[in-house]
């Protein structure tokens, strides 16, 4: 690319291009730093789910799903928004950091002895003695992560996510390696609970050898009012959000049983594993370099755009080849037993792509601390998705994985007006930018289809279809990107220019602060 065509590039998105602040690190860098803590974590836990289900059964699986939904709702009462809350402010005080430490620890311990009473029944209401022990360790972790909320915002605040890196990625693999010992010792659904507690307490202790002063902090009340008008707001949106996901595990186990419970629940972590590899990843630095811009008195409005084309694209790419392949995937990942899945998790990723467009919207939102219009989106789509999930839990796995894409429908909707309200940015803004995108995952999704079908034809493996399929098609999609100048290919050739100093002046390139 010449070098004016790059200047001309920087000017355009400015979120990108503009120098970080002194002694912080870039936007690109950091994303490149979270993207790669993602990519290990969806690798390591593909990994370990593959051990997993050759070692448990559907039933265990789906016992430890139920006892984890139920956590996962107090989980976002434990965290009460309060890293947001840090790191969408223009400036962090003592003070500040001491009443988002208080709240944490309060919430945290609260939720945890409330989990631990409550545990008991909910095994009884689902006559499953197990549930106990599952859920009582899974507390653990109400108890241990409130000590590093606040360090591990402050850290993305900065933009140290490097750090991060080290920090998560450590504690992952700790936790993979604990849950797969269990598996093996026979601890049955225990064993996945065992190492969710050991990924808590390595992130604890990691922070104390590494940053002991940011661990604990006095607590306080003064300041308490805005914390809890933010981290409410906030937190009551991801708590529906967090029912609306969860209650489809209490519902299948309800009403169609424990087996039909692993199926969805392997059918929607495939589906989800993309987004904790991907779009969190970038959420993780979209919040707080959105924030950035707004203290600079940046426009949000092309950095946001561009921002969504190179996000969707890539959730689009993945999901449509998911669609495309889901057989093959399934057999290859948790094996035949498991193949009653692929029509549920085909449904579930065609939902996810509809989800797309708006993915980074309530990263945005956050950022500008607009927070109330987050829950409006959750009020008006938590009753819709979960009554479609009931209405569904009457037919079958598929109907219910229908009804709840429906829904998501709805919700991109009125995600759109609210971003129109808070950036007048539309739904058609964001759809003009899709079009090239749009096409390339099309393309690329019907050559991959075609040549599965050939493939298939000639009596080859499992194996082999998926990797001549998805070859085939990243193939064509890379062309096809290349030849209509898809922005991807643009910020590919600025990150080779950037790393083998190719083309461009060292002033020119060394601007984009990248």
């Amino acid at each position: 690319m010449p070098a004016r065509a790059l200047t001309a590039l920087q000017h355009r998105h400015p979120l990108l291009s503009m120098p970080p602040p002194q002694n912080q690190p870039s936007v690109r860098h950091a994303v490149a730093y979270s993207l790669s803590q993602s990519g290990i974590a969806f690798v390591v836990g593909l990994v370990t789910s593959m051990i997993v289900a050759r070692l448990l059964t559907p039933k265990e699986t789906g016992v430890f799903a139920l006892a984890a939904a139920a956590v996962a709702v107090g989980g976002f009462l434990r965290e009460f928004g309060l890293g947001d809350y840090l790191i969408s402010q223009k400036t962090v005080t003592p003070q500040k950091l001491r009443v988002a430490f208080t709240l944490n620890l309060a919430i945290g311990w609260s939720v945890a002895a409330l989990l631990w009473l409550l545990a008991e029944p909910l095994a009884r209401w689902y006559a499953e003695p197990s549930l106990t022990r599952v859920v009582h360790v899974l507390c653990v972790n109400f108890v241990l992560v409130p000590f590093g909320i606040t360090a591990v915002a402050m850290l993305s605040k900065a933009m140290r996510f490097g750090r991060i890196f080290v920090l998560q990625t450590t504690s992952l693999l700790v936790g993979a390696s604990v849950t797969v010992w269990g598996a093996l010792a026979g601890h049955s659904s225990l064993s996945l609970a065992l190492g969710s507690a050991a990924s808590s307490l390595t992130v604890v202790l990691m922070l104390l050898l590494l940053q002991p002063g940011t661990v604990f902090h006095r607590p306080t009340l003064q300041g308490l009012r805005e914390a809890l008008r933010f981290g409410g707001a906030l937190t009551l949106t991801r708590l529906l959000d967090s029912v609306t996901k969860n209650s489809s595990d209490f519902i299948v186990s309800a009403n169609l049983g424990f087996s039909a419970g692993g199926l969805w629940s392997k059918s929607s972590s495939l589906v989800g594993s993309f987004h904790d590899f991907f779009l969190t990843a970038v959420s993780r630095v979209a919040t707080p370099a959105f924030t950035r811009a707004r203290q600079q008195a940046l426009g949000i409005r092309e950095p946001y755009l561009h921002a969504t084309v190179l996000v969707a694209t890539a959730q689009w790419s993945f999901f449509a080849l998911l669609v495309v392949f889901a057989d093959e995937v399934v057999h290859l990942l948790f094996g035949p037993s498991w193949l009653a899945c692929v029509p549920v998790l085909q449904i579930l990723a065609i939902g996810a792509m509809l989800w797309a467009p708006v993915s980074l919207s309530f990263s945005a939102l956050t950022s500008r601390q607009a927070v109330r219009q987050q829950l409006q989106i959750q009020l008006l789509y938590t009753p819709l998705a979960v009554l479609g999930l009931l209405v569904g839990a009457a037919h079958s796995l598929e109907a219910m994985a229908g009804l709840f894409s429906a829904a998501r429908l709805l919700r991109l909707l009125h995600t759109g007006r609210a971003i129109q309200q808070v950036f007048g940015i539309s739904l058609a803004d964001v759809a003009a930018r899709l079009d090239v995108s749009a096409a390339v995952v099309v393309t690329a999704a019907t050559v991959g289809a075609i040549v599965k079908a050939t493939l298939l034809a000639q009596g080859l493996a499992p194996w082999q279809v998926l990797a001549g399929g998805v070859a085939a098609a990243l193939v064509v999609g890379v062309g096809v990107s290349l030849h209509l100048k898809h922005p991807l290919v643009i910020e590919a050739k600025r990150l080779l220019r950037r790393r083998f100093g190719l083309g461009a002046p060292a002033n020119t390139v060394s601007a984009s602060g990248g």
